[in-house]
């Protein structure tokens, strides 16, 4: 298979020897489109194949640069030895850090109750603003083939109202009272991250509490 591989802008024709895992019978056609990968070459004697591996903190305890390790390829069924060349991220070095906060919140409520001999009921609707501003920053501690980077700060900020809707029962003994209240919090819009799968971060909420007061 004649392949031309450019290089630094220089066009170089080279002779490979390459067995492609396809079967081709006489007037089979493959289709393919411009640019479309159909195979990655490899140096197997380059020193600068890796493998990325995530583990848990608590799986690190033993694990030191160096150590001897086995590289299992379900794929193949191969099994390749290789060693550990850096725990990055383990040693605390990547940071994100978080300055300038302030959140600043306003709340009403209208309230509608009654007031019995042994019990109380109350009912009402109301609002939560939320103005919320930081400054967000990080660091990235050196990788194998990468040094240290920074990111930011990068200013963020949020401005949400919540309706909330809410009753209450109370239950008036002789030296406490229990108190438990319902309600649903909905509205807004929140800008997130990440994605979530079922309910978003904005999504209507049901809450409930139980408390009680002591007194004479």
């Amino acid at each position: 298979v004649n392949l031309d591989v450019l290089v630094d802008r220089q066009k170089l024709r080279q002779h490979l020897e390459v067995e492609i895992g396809i079967d081709l019978a006489l007037g089979h056609q493959v289709n393919v489109a411009p640019g479309q990968q159909l195979m990655t070459i490899v140096p197997l004697d380059s020193q600068n194949i890796w493998v990325t591996a995530n583990f848990k903190e608590t799986q690190l305890k033993y694990m030191r640069p160096g150590q001897p390790v086995k590289i299992s390829v379900d794929t193949y069924g191969r099994t390749y030895n290789g060693h550990v060349l850096n725990i990055a991220g383990a040693s605390g070095n990547d940071s994100l850090y978080v300055n300038n906060l302030s959140l600043k919140t306003k709340a009403w409520r209208v309230t509608a109750s009654k007031s019995l001999i042994l019990f109380g009921l109350a009912a009402g609707i109301g609002q939560d603003k939320y103005d919320a501003s930081t400054d967000v920053g990080a660091h990235v501690a050196a990788r194998p083939l990468s040094p240290a980077a920074n990111a930011g700060p990068v200013s963020i900020s949020q401005n949400l109202t919540r309706t909330n809707i809410f009753a209450d029962l109370s239950m008036n003994l002789l030296l406490f009272k229990l108190n438990a209240e319902i309600g649903q919090v909905s509205g807004g819009t929140i800008n997130t991250y990440n994605t979530f799968s079922g309910k978003q971060a904005a999504d209507s909420r049901i809450y409930g509490s139980v408390g009680a007061r002591f007194g004479f």
